[in-house]
């Protein structure tokens, strides 16, 4: 990361400068669904949102008489006057805002008012008033942070993706071919299209077979003209091996094809996990990799559990006293999993990557109210606490 592009990120870190409670909006549409009212959310105007923010206390009244300076992004307006000092801090940050009106509409139009303040603001309402001390920058510098996390973990999840997908379709090649001398006939079925390779008691909540709906599943994805290997190898090898069709299912596919293999042990012995354990962190990677990708909240996310007889999460909670899975936070979580499912090269350079671009930068500039809540998000209440973690991770042998 270049040093312009850390100092605009503790520029957007620091502008959090403001105060405190959200009132209900007016102008709500009403639908009737089986005689019952249910309040709709109707439309509003970037300008209608940020007087909604105004009279919410997260941002100052803004009239037309308000200087509102075009702002070229995230910079940090430093207010001194020796003629007159501010009665408050309070005044400071009300007196930054007071310019920033267009910033403020930039921000909207970029990232939308539900992904900086309806993602964001819950623990910092308190009988649907805001907590003093909080206003619209500090809920988007938790935004900035938080998609600073995604952008680092989502490449690793990939590689996690593909080493999955590589180790799955080798054990399962291995076990049911094609192998050497087998031909292929108007009877030939792919393995993978093939009930017999898969358990076939595994029933869904509404007592349907797993095993029938992934192979309806996998039909539907073999009959796909556009992805080009599939056209290549049946052109010139009249079949699709499962090395090339694996390539083709999503992280979820790969997940409900994994859960019906007969041949889990040989999969998650890999890793150094029992088949449980996989499936339990694949579904965990699976929910992060999807608010990774459609810009949900990772850092205040609830988390499918994985097993609690993981373990490496056990001499986690052990180590650091924390008794449950529950206390752990989900940035510890994941690295748990990455710890299993990561080669420990990439591991180690993802650890050292969100040291820099996370941990360190929430240390570099105190905002008041949220550099606590971060400290608490990422369970790192002091610089050492983290490292200490960061450490025990690295030096564990799987």
């Amino acid at each position: 990361m270049t040093k312009s592009s850390c100092n605009g990120i503790l520029c957007t870190w620091y502008l959090g400068r403001l105060c405190k409670k959200l009132q209900p909006e007016k102008g709500h549409v009403h639908l009737c669904v089986h005689g019952l009212f249910i309040i709709m959310k109707s439309f509003k105007t970037y300008d209608e949102q940020i007087d909604i923010l105004s009279n919410s206390g997260l941002l100052p009244k803004y009239t037309n008489k308000s200087p509102s300076p075009d702002i070229k992004g995230p910079a940090v307006i430093h207010i001194h006057n020796p003629f007159k000092h501010p009665t408050s801090d309070r005044d400071i940050r009300m007196t930054i805002l007071k310019n920033s009106k267009s910033y403020v509409k930039d921000l909207l139009q970029t990232y939308g008012y539900y992904n900086i303040i309806n993602q964001y603001n819950k623990p910092f309402l308190t009988n649907d008033e805001y907590i003093d001390d909080i206003d619209f920058f500090k809920l988007f510098s938790i935004q900035q942070v938080d998609a600073r996390i995604k952008n680092l973990i989502f490449y690793p999840i990939l590689q996690i993706e593909q080493r999955l997908k590589t180790c799955i379709s080798y054990e399962f090649a291995k076990a049911y071919g094609p192998f050497d001398g087998d031909s292929i006939d108007c009877h030939y079925i792919e393995p993978y299209l093939n009930e017999s390779n898969y358990t076939q008691n595994l029933k869904t909540k509404k007592n349907e077979l797993k095993h029938e709906l992934l192979i309806k599943r996998l039909k539907k994805i073999y009959k796909d003209t556009t992805f080009k290997p599939f056209t290549h190898y049946r052109t010139k090898h009249g079949h699709i091996p499962i090395w090339i069709f694996i390539n083709n299912l999503s992280f979820g596919e790969m997940l409900h094809f994994y859960e019906v293999l007969k041949i889990q042990d040989n999969i998650s012995s890999f890793f150094h996990m029992t088949p449980s354990q996989l499936r339990t962190s694949i579904l965990f990677l699976n929910q992060v990799r999807n608010d990774c990708a459609h810009f949900s909240s990772f850092i205040n996310h609830d988390y499918p559990k994985l097993k609690e007889s993981l373990p490496l999460l056990v001499d986690f909670t052990t180590t650091f006293q924390l008794e449950y899975q529950d206390n752990i936070t989900n940035i510890f979580k994941l690295l748990i999993v990455f710890k299993y499912l990561l080669p420990n090269n990439a591991f180690i350079n993802f650890t050292q990557a969100i040291d820099k671009d996370v941990f360190s930068m929430i240390y570099k500039e105190y905002i008041p109210v949220i550099s606590e809540f971060m400290q608490d998000v990422l369970m790192a209440p002091s610089s050492k606490a983290y490292k200490e973690k960061l450490d025990f991770l690295r030096a564990q042998q799987i």
